[in-house]
């Protein structure tokens, strides 16, 4: 009789295990567990291996890519201020005494910069000009007034200073800069007036 109830116990305790569910687990790096809680459906924080991790911070290549995006974008939050880089093409203008001078009419692109910090940066490649002065806001943020030196221009008629203003509109998104120099010249009565006008969006 005791034979047969250590039988029944030992044949009782191996069924155990066999009545449990077991579940096969398998987590994101591929490991397999087996284990009789169900599976989570992701690691638990404490237990995840992030030392093969891929850094994901911007590196400057993929920075500037975007700080491009960003001024080729065009959108409203950017035609709602002056400040920033405008392209465009711009347009040489020259007269003596109210006589416009019809070899001083260019044509070329223009890319200008209003700086943050109130400064102004530009070119007009083809004409081989460099702008350098100061802006500030005109009644609007979308205005500003611009104060600039011109130099390096083939054409050395250009190379004087201008004032004018950069008048944005947010609707059509773009700005037109318009710049004039007025100077008197050696001889009396006579005037010189240089212009450049220009069409710009981001």
């Amino acid at each position: 009789m005791r034979t047969v109830l250590l039988l029944a116990a030992l044949l009782g305790s191996a069924a155990l295990p066999c009545a449990a569910a077991v579940n096969k687990c398998t987590d994101s790096r591929g490991k397999v567990t087996y284990q009789d809680e169900p599976c989570t459906a992701t690691p638990r924080s404490s237990k995840v291996d992030t030392s093969n991790a891929v850094d994901t911070r911007p590196t400057a290549a993929s920075a500037a890519r975007s700080i491009t995006r960003s001024l080729h974008a065009g959108d409203d939050a950017e035609v709602r201020s002056a400040k920033g880089t405008w392209r465009g093409p711009a347009q040489f203008q020259f007269s003596m005494s109210g006589v416009r001078a019809a070899d001083a009419h260019i044509i070329g692109r223009m890319v200008i910069d209003l700086q943050p910090d109130g400064r102004v940066r530009g070119v007009i490649d083809e004409a081989g000009c460099k702008l350098s002065g100061l802006h500030t806001q005109f009644v609007t943020a979308t205005n500003a007034s611009i104060d600039v030196t011109v130099s390096g221009c083939s054409d050395s008629r250009f190379n004087t200073r201008y004032s004018g203003h950069l008048l944005g509109n947010a609707a059509a998104k773009e700005s037109k800069l318009q710049l004039n120099a007025v100077a008197m010249t050696l001889l009396p009565g006579r005037v010189s007036q240089a212009s450049i006008d220009a069409v710009l969006r981001r």
